[in-house]
């Protein structure tokens, strides 16, 4: 499982939790550094966050989407259902 997001302390909280359920997890600050994951590990799920600085979270899932299916989830602060819909435009999803 990879988890990206420009905010260290919520992507440390997050993974921390994850590794606590016993799931493996990569983390990342930027796009860049997920795409340079993929190559060498590929995860078996995404936590995106929507909001990041160069290469938001959307644009960042529909260009791995566009090369391999993997499940994502997205964090956000966001609440506007133009939002939600394209996210979910993003799948198919598994």
């Amino acid at each position: 499982m990879a988890i990206v997001d420009d905010h260290a302390e919520i992507r440390e909280l997050v993974a921390r939790y994850l590794t606590q359920h016993d799931f493996r997890v990569s983390e990342g600050e930027s796009g860049a550094e997920l795409r340079r994951r993929l190559v060498r590990d590929p995860p078996d799920l995404l936590v995106v966050d929507i909001m990041m600085p160069g290469e938001e979270g959307l644009s960042l899932c529909r260009a791995i989407r566009a090369e391999q299916i993997v499940p994502v989830i997205f964090l956000t602060a966001m609440s506007d259902d133009t939002d939600r819909i394209i996210g979910l435009e993003l799948g198919p999803f598994l």
